[in-house]
């Protein structure tokens, strides 16, 4: 892939698309080593999803967590940032 891409900086003017079928793509390339799904079963039943990128890629975290939280439904999203 861009393995001798040195500049990782977006154009100011780019803009991220969001929709079901672009976080469906990302989540299929991040999972092959950046991301997971896991299923709890102690006093509760949990589901829980992870991904994690390099500090390059905070504006897509934060874009995806931004979608994520209209979604219905009854559930936490949470960050861990290492800034």
């Amino acid at each position: 892939m861009n393995k001798k891409r040195v500049n990782f900086k977006q154009p100011e003017d780019h803009i991220i698309k969001f929709s079901p079928y672009w976080l469906l793509g990302f989540v299929e390339a991040v999972l092959r080593g950046e991301g997971s799904f896991s299923i709890s079963k102690n006093k509760t039943f949990r589901l829980e999803f992870g991904i994690s990128q390099t500090l390059s890629e905070k504006e897509v975290m934060v874009k995806i967590k931004q979608n994520l939280s209209t979604l219905p439904g009854s559930y936490q999203l949470t960050s861990t940032d290492k800034l």
